[in-house]
């Protein structure tokens, strides 16, 4: 509309000379805010109609304002006069009733039929509000990893920016609820949380909740949870908006992190075969899966290196763990042999070290046997991961995790997790399988040192045990002997030499033939053991530098005499001998140890 003459009434001031403004807050939509202000002007500028809420803006009541012209109502009425043409939006300071003036936004349009004009405004911070509160609203719903969701009071959605929506796969829409989407449990986890929130006012900020989707047997995730409640102009709760952020990545990369943490420190602490075969199964469960089991060869659980060919019989593996140990897992419910794996391409891969993930369906096909189906293939699983427990270029054995029910399926990233906890496991089994070879080695060799468990002497009778430590505990160089003297007198010796293994027993059995060879000269006990510490010291001067195993050998050496009954004794740094009365009283023997067999210079 063009005006008569440059004095038309019409147009307001606005911020920004306001005619076709582009800004956003004149891209906002007065019909947005609450209690709009609606007049009518004629084509002359006067006010026609004057509604409540534009008295609620100015404080004016019809009778005063309609039939005058609009700029009496205006902060600044000059500025009307500058302007030429009816501005479609913008930004006027009006009079109030009460003193001071109102900012108010307003939208102009054209009545048909009379010239008339339909002006609506609002107050224009509660404009400014709404623009950035939408603007807010639409960057939130451009995010594909964020779903925000406006509940009702009884939690139903209704608006949210699905379809990308991190929550489900299947379109969440108005007029669905959580449970539709979520198993059970974790839809109404989480509507207690929001109940909470829509019943006490106080927002709730990044819970994190695992969740199991309905239509995705399977299929897990982790979601971040943010809430607060929608109130009205009122005060009252109308509902409750939440943000559900995707957090399965981050959650799944701590997790991760986790579990190879916990691997490093749980296992290879124990250097038994079966014990730290059943710490990398427990590390597993459930923190990366629902069962998991741990096959070896029968040579690894003897110590012994395990075949190279794999399939065909060539590598028969035993079962050494399970876990959980409450599995319901008739097949491998006791450790034992289990059926050969057929010769098939995958075998041939896993044996140069890869780790396969499969269906159920898939590894029964693989397996193609119902006697080994039963055995691998535990009910109610739906996915396992198979990885070969590979160290120093020899396979000794399989590490199977299954999950079941509603856990997620395995993927690339459990693949590479996986490949490095077999790695690290079958270190620590290789440890333990070698620790074993050598225990045995060590063991048979000082059983075969040793005397017979009894003798008979001619005038006494002696009894001897010898049990070697177990489970971590090395194998030491200890003795004892029982030797016949002339006389009817018996030497009774009990010893030890610091150190462990081989070499320690090696050394043991020097001593051993050392002792029985002096026995014979009917040295007294401390000139005994004087001679034998200075044999310990010239082994000691023998050894290769930084070879100590002979130093500090310990040595009790006694004489019994049957004819006089009397015991004469000397120790070299080893604990007294306890006496045994015939009516059962115990007492150690009082007898100051001298120091160790390697310390000479100083009497027994």
């Amino acid at each position: 509309m063009s005006p008569t003459n440059a004095d038309h009434p019409y147009a307001a001031r606005t911020a920004e000379n306001t005619k076709n403004s582009s800004s956003a807050d004149h891209r906002a939509s007065p019909h947005t805010v609450d209690r709009l202000a609606a007049a009518v002007l004629d084509d002359r500028g006067i006010v026609v109609r004057w509604t409540v809420t534009a008295q609620d803006l100015t404080g004016f009541n019809a009778e005063e304002v309609c039939g005058r012209l609009i700029h009496h109502l205006v902060a600044h009425p000059m500025e009307l006069r500058r302007a030429t043409q009816m501005p479609s939006s913008g930004r006027v300071r009006l009079r109030h009733k009460a003193g001071g003036t109102v900012e108010a936004t307003f939208r102009t349009a054209e009545v048909e039929g009379p010239a008339e004009f339909l002006v609506v405004a609002a107050p224009a911070h509660h404009v400014a509000d709404h623009v950035h509160g939408a603007a807010l609203l639409r960057a939130l719903s451009s995010q594909d990893r964020v779903t925000i969701a406006v509940h009702d009071m009884d939690l139903t959605i209704q608006q949210t920016n699905a379809p990308s929506s991190p929550i489900d796969a299947h379109a969440v829409h108005p007029g669905t609820r959580l449970g539709d989407v979520l198993c059970s449990k974790d839809a109404e986890a989480i509507q207690t949380m929001l109940r909470q929130v829509l019943q006490t006012g106080v927002p709730a900020a990044r819970v994190n909740q695992r969740v199991s989707w309905r239509h995705r047997p399977g299929g897990q995730g982790a979601l971040s949870l943010s809430a607060f409640r929608l109130e009205d102009a009122l005060g009252r709760p109308t509902g409750v908006a939440a943000l559900y952020i995707d957090d399965t990545e981050r959650v799944r990369t701590r997790r991760h992190l986790d579990l190879a943490r916990d691997v490093a420190e749980r296992v290879g602490s124990s250097l038994d075969v079966v014990r730290t075969a059943q710490d990398l199964a427990d590390v597993l469960v459930p923190a990366f899966g629902d069962l998991a089991a741990v096959d070896l060869a029968r040579s690894v659980l003897d110590g012994e290196e395990p075949s190279k060919r794999l399939g065909g019989g060539g590598l028969h593996l035993h079962s050494a763990a399970l876990a959980p140990t409450t599995a319901v897992w008739p097949a491998r419910s006791r450790r034992g042999g289990i059926p050969p794996f057929p010769d098939h391409p995958f075998l041939r891969s896993f044996q140069k070290g890869t780790a396969f993930v499969f269906s159920a369906e898939d590894y029964a096909d693989v397996l193609g046997d119902p006697a080994l189906t039963e055995f691998h293939v535990p009910a109610g699983c739906h996915s396992v991961l198979v990885a070969p427990l590979h160290a120093r270029g020899l396979t000794l054995g399989a590490i199977t995790v299954w999950r079941c029910d509603r856990s997620a399926m395995f993927d690339e990233g459990d693949v590479d997790l996986m490949k490095q906890i077999a790695s690290r496991g079958a270190l620590a089994i290789d440890n333990a399988r070698r620790y074993t070879r050598e225990h045995r080695a060590a063991v048979g060799l000082q059983q075969r040192l040793l005397p017979p468990a009894t003798t008979e002497p001619p005038a006494a009778q002696t009894a001897g045990v010898y049990r070697p430590a177990a489970g971590g505990a090395e194998i030491r160089g200890d003795w004892y002997d029982a030797i016949a003297l002339p006389s009817l007198r018996l030497a009774l010796v009990v010893g030890d030499v610091v150190g462990h293994g081989m070499a320690a027993s090696a050394t043991m059995g020097r001593l051993r033939a050392a002792i029985q060879t002096l026995a014979d000269l009917e040295l007294e006990p401390d000139e005994l053991l004087a001679r034998i510490a200075d044999l310990v010291q010239r082994l000691a001067a023998e050894a290769p530098s930084g070879d100590g195993d002979t130093v500090g050998a310990t040595c009790l050496y006694a004489i019994y005499d049957p004819v006089t009954r009397r015991c004469a004794m000397a120790s070299a740094g080893h604990p007294p001998p306890v006496l045994v009365r015939p009516d059962g009283a115990i007492e150690p023997v009082d007898i100051s140890p001298g120091p160790p067999l390697a310390l000479s210079g100083m009497p027994y």
